[in-house]
C-alpha cells in the first residue's frame, strides 16, 4: 500500500503548485513505512520528500530535514547515501566547501558499506554514478576547478554500459 502512496506523491510533486499535497503524500509514505517497520523505505520516502525544499531553493530546510535522520543512528544504505548527497548539494550551493566534502565522503562510505543487492538503478535509488554527479556539480557550484578535475578523472574510466553492469543485457 505505501508504494501506491509514494508513487502518488511522486506524481503530485510534478504538478505545478501542488507542493503542499506532495509533502502530505510523502509524509503518509514515511509513516506507512514506519508502521510496518521498514526503515530503508522510510529513508527512501524522506529522500524523495527532500526534492520539495530543493525545488524551492530552501537550502536550510533541506539541511534541517536530512540532519534529523543523519544525526540519528543509521545503518549504511543507498537511501542514507542519498540523504548525505542532498546535504552535500545544499552545502555546495551555500558555499560551504568543507561541509560539502564531508557530506560527499559520508555518502561514499554509506554506499561502499551498503548491501550490494540494495545498490541498483531505479527512480528511488542512489548509485555511485549519481554520487559522482552530485560531487562534480558541487565542485562547480563552489567554483573549484582543481577538485572538479579530480572528480572528472576519477569517474572517466570510460563509458559504462549500465545494462551490462546491472545484469539487464
Amino acid at each position: 500500500m505505501w508504494r501506491d502512496v509514494r508513487d502518488g506523491a511522486r506524481g503530485i510533486l510534478f504538478i505545478e503548485g501542488a507542493f503542499p499535497l506532495a509533502a502530505h503524500w510523502y509524509g503518509i509514505a514515511r509513516r506507512s513505512a514506519d508502521e510496518v517497520g521498514d526503515q530503508y523505505l522510510a529513508d527512501i520516502a524522506l529522500a524523495g520528500s527532500i526534492y520539495l525544499p530543493t525545488c524551492r531553493s530552501d537550502l536550510r530546510a533541506v539541511l534541517a530535514n536530512v540532519s534529523s535522520r543523519l544525526d540519528a543512528s543509521h545503518a549504511p544504505s543507498p537511501a542514507i547515501a542519498w540523504l548525505w548527497g542532498f546535504r552535500a548539494k545544499a552545502h555546495a550551493v551555500l558555499g560551504e566547501a568543507y561541509a560539502f566534502q564531508e557530506s560527499i565522503d559520508r555518502a561514499r562510505q554509506a554506499l561502499d558499506r551498503s548491501a550490494p543487492e540494495l545498490v541498483r538503478p531505479g527512480i528511488f535509488s542512489f548509485v555511485p554514478e549519481k554520487l559522482a554527479f552530485y560531487e562534480a556539480r558541487g565542485w562547480i557550484e563552489l567554483n573549484d576547478d582543481c577538485c572538479h578535475e579530480s572528480v572528472r578523472v576519477r569517474s572517466s574510466a570510460g563509458p559504462v554500459d549500465l545494462r551490462i553492469r546491472w545484469g539487464l543485457a
